[in-house]
């Protein structure tokens, strides 16, 4: 005989011990969230190594020797001898002269800027590894990075054009949108968009998380006097993005800054408002002609 089938039950909500229903399970985006600006630094160094191994000693190399370089430079004893001897030569050359030497450091630059730029794309690849957490290799990163040079350039000129106008509104505007555009190289590659799409995307995703990503950039290089910000950086990107991007798309708030990120911050606020007051009272002093030689007994 068929048995008659029972009433429907609802399913029983999840309760705890003191008979309170329990919270929801916390998301794997928010558990891993990581935003103590000092280890998404030191971990974006480590995972550089694991997924973009080869452009981390890439790098690396390059941000020591370019840290070398820069104290090779800073040689004492350049006296006066030197740019009176080369006074008589640079009176000596023609206008003709003067253009081809213009025409050709022009060119040299121009060079220059385009394999920054390309090396700038190397790093943003290596950051797409790292918030894909997927190994690639340098021949792939340059293929990439190749293929999409066009639209990446575009990408690094409008970002360029966008500081500079913001930095004329009194320096502190272009440091902060400067960061708000960080991420837009990470996204370049991470979902294949445009140049304005790249750049939109990155303000997207660093709404809310601005402190927490500058004090990832800056944290972990003041004890490394920046010799591994070549790593650092990329690394750092792929950290954040990954982080950023998880909780946009599950449209879940951001954690609040870590107490750090907090510090350095302000730290570096006073510091830059130190420099600005000092240029400001330079010029004044100079402009009243506070600063006339006449003054020092020359």
């Amino acid at each position: 005989m068929a048995q008659p089938t029972p009433p429907y039950q609802a399913p029983a909500e999840h309760t705890s011990t003191s008979g309170q229903p329990t919270p929801p399970q916390q998301s794997a985006a928010s558990a891993e969230y990581e935003n103590n600006p000092f280890f998404v630094g030191l971990n974006g160094f480590k995972k550089m190594f694991a997924y973009a191994k080869s452009l981390a000693i890439i790098f690396l190399v390059m941000s020591i020797a370019g840290f070398i370089g820069n104290l090779a430079q800073e040689k004492p004893g350049q006296d006066e001898a030197s740019e009176t001897a080369a006074t008589p030569v640079i009176d000596s050359i023609t206008i003709e002269q003067i253009l081809f030497i213009a025409g050709i450091a022009s060119v040299f630059i121009l060079g220059i800027v385009l394999i920054s730029v390309f090396i700038n794309g190397l790093s943003s690849y290596a950051s797409y590894a790292v918030a894909t957490q997927r190994k690639i290799t340098f021949q792939e990163a340059v293929k990439a990075v190749a293929k999409r040079y066009p639209a990446y350039l575009l990408m690094q000129l409008i970002i360029f054009v966008k500081v500079l106008l913001w930095t004329l509104l009194f320096i502190v505007p272009g440091i902060i949108m400067s960061i708000r555009y960080s991420l837009a190289g990470t996204s370049f590659f991470a979902k294949d968009l445009s140049a304005n799409e790249s750049i939109k995307h990155s303000l997207t995703l660093t709404k809310g998380g601005w402190m927490t990503t500058f004090a990832s950039y800056v944290t972990i290089n003041l004890p490394t006097f920046g010799i591994i910000a070549g790593v650092t950086q990329p690394g750092a990107q792929g950290i954040l993005y990954r982080q950023f991007n998880s909780h946009q798309e599950s449209n879940t708030p951001k954690p609040g800054a870590h107490i750090l990120s907090v510090v350095v911050t302000v730290i570096t606020g006073l510091l830059i408002a130190l420099v600005i007051m000092a240029m400001i009272a330079f010029l004044a002093l100079a402009f009243t002609g506070y600063l006339d030689s006449s003054r020092f007994g020359e």
